[in-house]
């Protein structure tokens, strides 16, 4: 029976099939490069059917629409999900087994290989036009995480850099937050493709002197133009800038 689970929910648990696209992942890239062209190896056809068969619709076209390069963001969630399902404790021995003939002995990397197997076959076969279309959302995709590395970047530089002024507010009005060990300035930047910051969100507990104080130094800063999105919103943790848009 074909599963047709909402996304949301499909990462509650490890031994439910979790969504496919998983924003963040710390796994080496080397590690996904292990068995070259493993992936296109005949003998895991039957698994790739089996993934096709009980994968959603919304998560299959997730994994094929992102570039080969890409895959490693699934391994948290749709990888764990099929290390559960076949791998830890050799549970499919056929298959650990084929892979430990080629080398590659940790289901971290069998996971890996196995999307890469899935996301080969998605792709294959392709209509020129769908196969056009799919390119165009990789290179829109890749064009769109360039500009937030570069934004965060940017915004990141410029808080650090701002450390000294925001200090000097904090010693007059006190600190921007009910937590004591908080040193960061605001909650949340919105920054417009113009680059200008166009809503500051500040903590709970920050005083309006505080504010008033840091709103100054916060808005003064031009950040670099941008061309993929109408505005970012940038989430501030020990003075580094991450965008929410990357999630």
């Amino acid at each position: 029976m074909r599963l047709l689970i909402p996304l949301l929910l499909l990462a509650a648990c490890s031994q439910r099939l979790p969504a496919a696209l998983d924003a963040s992942s710390t796994l080496a890239a080397d590690d996904a490069s292990q068995g070259a062209n493993l992936h296109l190896d005949p003998f895991l056809k039957t698994y790739v059917a089996q993934l096709r068969a009980e994968t959603p619709n919304e998560s299959l076209d997730q994994i094929a629409e992102v570039g080969f390069d890409d895959l490693i963001r699934f391994h948290h969630g749709y990888g764990r999900w099929i290390r559960n399902k076949w791998l830890w404790g050799s549970r499919e021995q056929a298959l650990t087994g084929f892979f430990h003939q080629h080398g590659v002995d940790h289901p971290d990397e069998m996971s890996m290989v196995l999307i890469q197997a899935l996301w080969q076959d998605l792709n294959s076969k392709l209509p020129p036009a769908e196969a056009d279309r799919r390119e165009t959302l990789r290179k829109t995709a890749a064009a769109k995480a360039e500009e937030i590395l570069r934004i965060e970047a940017d915004c990141t530089r410029f808080m650090y850099a701002t450390k000294e002024s925001f200090e000097r507010c904090y010693d007059q009005y006190g600190l921007p937050s009910a937590n004591p060990a908080s040193r960061d300035p605001a909650y949340h930047l919105k920054v417009t493709k113009n680059g200008k910051v166009s809503e500051v969100v500040f903590f709970e507990g920050s005083s309006q002197k505080v504010q008033e104080c840091l709103r100054p130094l916060l808005t003064a800063h031009t950040f670099p133009s941008f061309q993929q999105f109408d505005a970012l919103t940038f989430g501030i943790n020990y003075f580094r800038c991450r965008a929410a848009e990357r999630d």
